[in-house]
């Protein structure tokens, strides 16, 4: 719970440094997320990629500090093939997970020149629009929702470094980061395979994203 009264104050004080801000910029952004997960007691647990896509705003507090809010769409997840992701019957697991993801980030220019690079820093609240695994037993391949078993929100820390270039009047941005989940979105339950139920121990599970994204920013 303290992560989640983290965020609530990190939210309520974006809209007053919105406010207290001069200029702002607004775009869009895209790039490549690669993502796995952390279940305990668990190895060999395969990443997998996907592409993002969303929106941005950059809000000025001062000539180099300012706040970042990115809701973007991307995919969450990872792939196990040698029965470990949380059973030992199951030959291989896909899990995809989609998320609305939406950051809120401190972001530092290290120098005041056009092109500058800077660092970002903050918290990530993702809310779940698809959990799905794709579930692999001899030769049987059946695709189950697991949003009855998965929380439907999660909360990672995100830190980056990045470089900021000039178009004109407008600008892009390039930068690479990390997402480290904080919440163990694993509930536990039962799903449905191959017509009979299929226990989810509740073993503690964490998301781990890394991502390169670059954006384009219009002066406003």
């Amino acid at each position: 719970m303290k992560w989640v009264r983290l965020l609530v104050v990190v939210l309520g004080m974006s809209p007053a440094a919105a406010a207290a801000a001069a200029v702002y910029d607004a775009g869009f952004v895209a790039g490549y997320n690669f993502s796995t997960l952390r279940i305990e007691g668990r190895s060999s647990i395969e990443g997998r990629s996907s592409l993002a896509a969303g929106a941005v705003v950059d809000f000025w507090i001062n000539d180099t500090f300012g706040i970042r809010v990115e809701p973007t769409w991307l995919s969450k997840g990872a792939k196990a093939t040698q029965h470990n992701a949380y059973w030992g019957t199951i030959d291989g697991v896909v899990f995809n997970l989609d998320y609305i993801d939406v950051p809120v980030l401190a972001r530092l220019d290290l120098s005041k020149s056009d092109t500058h690079p800077y660092v970002l820093g903050g918290l990530g609240v993702s809310f779940a629009t698809k959990q799905e695994a794709e579930l692999t037993k001899a030769g049987y391949k059946q695709t189950i929702d697991f949003g009855g078993v998965l929380s439907p929100t999660d909360l990672s820390v995100d830190l980056g470094t990045g470089v900021s270039l000039p178009l004109g009047r407008n600008r892009m941005t390039l930068d690479v980061r990390g997402a480290y989940g904080l919440l163990n979105i694993n509930k536990g339950g039962s799903v449905t395979f191959a017509g009979s139920p299929l226990p989810v121990p509740s073993t503690a599970t964490h998301t781990l994203d890394f991502r390169a994204f670059a954006s384009y920013l219009f002066s406003l």
